[in-house]
């Protein structure tokens, strides 16, 4: 196991500023979220750890060691992409065996950790196939094994998951997630998928325009979101921001409630709502509506569909939402700041 210290990187290409001096850290055996729209600076961030990728300026460095300037190879560091890159001639277990024969060890070696791979993703009965005779789940499984097998001292990921439909994603994440406690692997993990994020991530970096918005755990970029963007971007439907002066207060959708569901009314405010569209989505309804309030500051509510309360297109509602669970960011600067919301009434 290894940690990995990303220290005042830039990344240009020509005129363009791709990286703009991030400073981070995977801490020994954590498994570390880059999460970002496209485009933010994410996957080069995890090319240049990895070597694949120069750096413009500052260092990176695994265990204490300088490895700015090494190859891949030498920062013995494992990376499997988006595509898997399998070799489709060579059978699943000469892919997995592939690695370990570039580094000249001894057969019985070879067999014994190719075995061990795909049993920990449990593809040993698929050895002999090639890549064209496998499931899309089943290839990701193989690239996951072949990457392993070495026993990189960084493990890493830009976005394994993204070309498996919705029911394979689910099983491949908890896979990932599983193989990760067991091997405690240092892995870093780029995506763009908040729900990957949230669930496989023991820390999250929220990128974007080639900065880091926010680190922390799941639970804190969701609750305390250090900015605007974060608190848009994680989270679906995205937190309400309601502007009062030279501040934004923010809410999450699940977090405002119907007046009528709401039996302690102190410490709450109401707000009203001119209802426009509701969405039905089985377990929930999504209320889409606009405050009675001088610009009509569009907002969304989450309501169980078990609370049993049925919204019309024009009707005005009331909604409570409670005092603690509403967020305050400086209007200029999208900044979170440490105030008590003001009635948003």
């Amino acid at each position: 196991m290894s940690f990995v210290e990303i220290c005042n990187v830039k990344k240009a290409f020509g005129n363009y500023s791709a990286i703009k001096g991030i400073d981070l850290e995977v801490r020994d055996g954590e498994f570390l979220v880059l999460l970002g729209p496209s485009g933010c600076g994410k996957s080069t961030l995890m090319r240049m750890i990895a070597g694949i990728e120069t750096v413009t300026s500052g260092a990176i460095k695994i265990d204490g060691k300088d490895v700015t300037h090494l190859t891949p190879r030498e920062r013995n560091v494992a990376m499997v992409f988006q595509t898997y890159a399998l070799y489709p001639h060579l059978t699943v277990r000469a892919n997995i065996e592939f690695p370990l024969r570039k580094m000249k060890l001894g057969r019985e070696q070879i067999r014994e950790r190719t075995l061990w791979a795909a049993r920990m993703f449990r593809i040993e009965r698929h050895l002999d196939r090639k890549p064209k005779q496998l499931s899309g789940g089943e290839r990701q499984r193989v690239a996951l094994a072949r990457a392993i097998v070495r026993s990189p001292s960084v493990f890493m990921m830009d976005e394994p998951l993204s070309n498996l439909d919705a029911k394979l994603r689910a099983t491949a994440r908890q896979e990932i997630q599983q193989f990760q406690a067991e091997t405690k692997a240092t892995t870093v993990y780029v995506t763009h998928d908040q729900v990957e994020a949230m669930s496989l991530g023991h820390r999250i970096a929220v990128l974007s325009d080639g900065v880091v918005r926010q680190v922390g755990t799941p639970d804190e970029i969701y609750h305390r979101p250090a900015d605007t963007f974060v608190a848009t971007f994680v989270g679906s439907p995205a937190m309400n921001l309601v502007p009062r002066g030279g501040i934004l207060e923010g809410f999450r959708p699940e977090q405002l409630l119907p007046s009528e569901l709401v039996a302690d009314k102190a410490n709450t405010t109401e707000i009203r709502m001119e209802i426009q569209r509701i969405e039905q989505l089985g377990s929930t309804q999504l209320v889409y509506g606009t405050l009675d309030d001088q610009d009509g500051t569009p907002v969304i509510a989450d309501v169980p569909a078990m609370a049993g309360i049925s919204f019309t297109p024009g009707e005005r509602h009331s909604f409570r939402i409670r005092h603690k669970e509403m967020h305050a960011f400086d209007k200029a600067t999208g900044r979170r700041v440490e105030v008590k919301a003001a009635a948003a009434a």
